[in-house]
């Protein structure tokens, strides 16, 4: 039911009048409690987020130590870590980017201390 409700109020979201009514129904229905089916689920929700986010930073780290500290090309990197390359893609394209932004910093702050 506010599901449906807050669907047709948002139909409409466009003055001050429909966030009024979408406080008002949420405020209505906030004493009401969750079943224990839904709390087990956002509870698992909960931790399987938390889980993929702690894999990719581990994932992040052994890019960056693979292929940026080490000098690893993409290919390299990905047989070390036992995956494709297209994984790795983004994460390199990333750190590359990076690198080099660092590099031309570098480079213009030692043109202007030269200067």
């Amino acid at each position: 039911m506010l599901y449906d409700t807050l669907k047709n109020i948002l139909e409409g979201f466009n003055t001050k009048q429909n966030i009024q009514k979408i406080s008002k129904a949420l405020k209505e229905n906030a004493e009401l409690e969750a079943s224990p089916n839904v709390t087990e689920f956002a509870e698992s929700l909960k931790m399987m987020i938390g889980e993929l986010i702690a894999q990719a930073c581990e994932m992040a780290g052994l890019v960056y130590q693979h292929h940026c500290v080490e000098g690893r090309s993409m290919a390299e990197t990905a047989s070390v870590m036992n995956t494709d390359e297209k994984t790795l893609w983004l994460m390199t394209q990333y750190y590359d980017l990076k690198n080099a932004e660092k590099e031309s910093k570098d480079y213009n702050h030692y043109v202007t201390q030269a200067t």
